[in-house]
């Protein structure tokens, strides 16, 4: 269980909490500023779906880069640089800038509408803050990863080496992917709640990197007084576990830090969310998720119950409970008896930079 520590990281979560200033912001609530609200604007009329024949580099006249200055090992602007003098070698114009804790209102929608693509560079957290603008604007994206793990870098097998950005931007094709949100917070992956929630709730609020000694320090604190959370679970209005102590996983994508995927048909190509629920899972279930994710290998646990739908509730039946989406510790609180939480997918989607298909 030991190496849970070091296995469990969705990303290094120090995203979105550095403004331009470059001084760290730990005055304020991550999660307050990420609530998704679609623009009044027509956004398939301004900017139509990009999903017939490849128009090549061509396409992209203008790139955005928006870097996270303390993801990774801290050279994402090295990276952001390195990535916008190749462009510029296209006759690419190029604006580059900092992630923030928080934008003024319509600030990263007015970025991103003045560019033909956005280049992130940073991990899971730090695309949870551009969900919105591009959901809002439309333009396509691209991540490179600079995350402990880049979930979603993974899942589109997008890559850190110019080279490949190039190649993907000449040759590649532009998909619609869908985003959900909790409670208005919008993202794009997972969220869960037991162990590795636990530890997320353990470290906080980053204000800077994130070593593998922190993250095996607080599994091991936690393995000795976590507990999962009592829920009951609706789905599309139908209530499907009724106050229920047990590991919650819900999904967005299929995507899982170290690649045990626990729920392979969850995908962000349709507007849906899967939900698994594991009664009762103790410690015994945790090492063998956590052996899994040792060895690299798909975890699909036999008591685990499936379901799906498009709004998924999660009602709290006691105190103290933490949910983690995307990495992020959700709102910087623990969650309380009486609380429910709302799963919805967004039903708009985001358009993604894909391989071409074959």
């Amino acid at each position: 269980m030991i190496l849970w520590g070091m296995m469990m990281q969705p990303e290094n979560n120090n995203d979105r909490l550095q403004g331009v200033s470059g001084e760290p912001q730990t005055s304020r609530d991550d999660f307050a500023s990420l609530q998704f609200t679609m623009s009044t604007q027509d956004t398939d009329t301004k900017r139509p779906p990009e999903t017939g024949p490849r128009q090549g580099i061509d396409r992209f006249h203008t790139v955005g880069i928006l870097y996270n200055p303390i993801s990774s090992k801290g050279n994402s602007k090295e990276k952001a640089e390195e990535v916008a003098t190749v462009l510029k070698e296209q006759n690419i114009d190029v604006s580059t800038i900092e992630s923030k804790a928080s934008y003024a209102a319509g600030e990263l929608e007015q970025f991103c509408d003045q560019h033909d693509l956005l280049i992130v560079i940073g991990g899971d957290g730090t695309l949870m803050g551009t969900l919105s603008a591009l959901a809002n604007t439309q333009i396509p994206v691209y991540m490179i990863p600079a995350g402990n793990e880049s979930l979603f870098s993974r899942r589109h097998q997008m890559s850190a080496n110019p080279g490949d950005l190039l190649s993907r931007l000449k040759e590649g094709s532009i998909e619609q992917h869908y985003f959900s949100t909790v409670n208005d917070t919008p993202f794009f992956t997972m969220g869960s709640m037991g162990f590795d929630s636990a530890i997320i709730s353990s470290i906080g609020r980053r204000t800077g990197r994130l070593s593998n000694l922190i993250y095996l320090t607080k599994g091991i604190r936690e393995l000795f007084r976590y507990e999962n959370p009592t829920v009951s679970i609706t789905v599309d209005g139908k209530e499907v576990v009724n106050k229920q102590q047990g590991y919650l996983l819900v999904a967005n994508d299929s995507s899982f830090a170290r690649g045990i995927d626990p729920l392979p048909e969850a995908s962000s190509s349709k507007a849906e969310l899967c939900v698994g629920f594991v009664p009762n899972a103790g410690k015994l279930f945790e090492l063998e998720k956590t052996l899994h994710m040792a060895l690299r290998r798909p975890f699909r646990p036999a008591t685990m119950q499936h379901f799906s739908g498009n709004t998924i509730s999660i009602t709290m039946h006691a105190d103290n409970a933490h949910l983690q989406v995307d990495g992020d510790y959700f709102e910087q609180r623990p969650l309380q008896e009486g609380e429910t939480l709302t799963f919805k997918s967004s039903h708009i989607p985001i358009r993604v930079v894909r391989e071409a298909a074959e």
